[in-house]
């Protein structure tokens, strides 16, 4: 576990609170709800137990895979899913090119498989192929080490842009920010459903609410918009933006569901 946190915060009581929501409109509990310091510890303490440590190249990939199979899975089968990988023996990129049959039985062949189990083989395997070729992971580690400025939204762009050069497959804004606050960065901000519902409960969200069955979901550039929206946020109560959403999707997640380990991760 990294035990390194990039934005500390002074602990000034469990019940200091340091948002206050409006009703969830998804939810069956029909009253506002507040975010307090212990719900923002509870996010640290997710966080430093979901990152990647050592950050090496191994475990890099490896969180890669990971955040590939968050997409549309619930955190438990999202983590099922990984396990079944590793279990198999298919964790480096190497294994999963040589053994493309193989992955393609795991996941598109047998009864417990992804939402869209060909896409997700062919996500995988074409971003193991984008990692064996790319300097980026390097770079990421490099960053990371030095301390050089470099800003986790700045990789993120560079994997999830179209155009980008370094654009990594299966890797839209959404997992490539999940994967760059893995690595470390807590500058991004994860949006997944839950977040754009918080949006939307707060008049931030002018779009058509994304549908997972849609090909794509939040573009880019409207992505970068929120993102810029719950930064402030963050930055108004001296939090980073990763911890901020953490925080929120965590309360989120447990008003939306009665069994709150039941949900979608990012």
């Amino acid at each position: 576990m990294n035990k390194e946190i990039s934005f500390p915060q002074e602990n000034n009581g469990d019940n200091k609170i340091l948002f206050e929501g409006a009703k969830i409109s998804r939810s069956k509990i029909d009253e506002n709800w507040i975010l307090t310091q212990k719900d923002i510890e509870l996010g640290q303490k997710f966080y430093q137990e979901e990152r990647i440590y050592p950050l090496n190249l191994e475990n890099m990939f490896k969180g890669g895979l990971e955040s590939i199979l968050s997409r549309a899975e619930k955190f438990i089968k999202q983590k099922r899913l990984f396990n079944i990988l590793l279990e198999n023996n298919l964790d480096t990129p190497e294994k999963i090119i040589d053994n493309l049959p193989k992955l393609e039985n795991l996941f598109q062949n047998s009864d417990y498989k992804p939402v869209y189990p060909e896409k997700t083989v062919k996500n995988i395997f074409l971003f193991s192929s984008w990692w064996s070729n790319s300097n980026l992971p390097w770079e990421i580690i490099e960053s990371k080490s030095k301390q050089d400025g470099k800003t986790g939204i700045e990789f993120r762009d560079r994997i999830a842009k179209l155009k980008s050069p370094d654009k990594a497959p299966g890797m839209g804004a959404k997992i490539a920010s999940l994967f760059i606050s893995l690595c470390g960065f807590e500058d991004v901000v994860i949006i997944d459903q839950h977040m754009c519902y918080f949006l939307e409960d707060h008049g931030h969200f002018p779009w058509k609410m994304p549908d997972r069955k849609e090909r794509g979901g939040l573009w880019l550039s409207r992505y970068k918009d929120l993102e810029k929206i719950m930064t402030n946020m963050a930055i108004e109560r001296d939090l980073s933006p990763t911890i901020f959403q953490l925080s929120l999707w965590n309360k989120y997640r447990q008003r939306n569901n009665k069994h709150k380990n039941q949900d979608k991760l990012f």
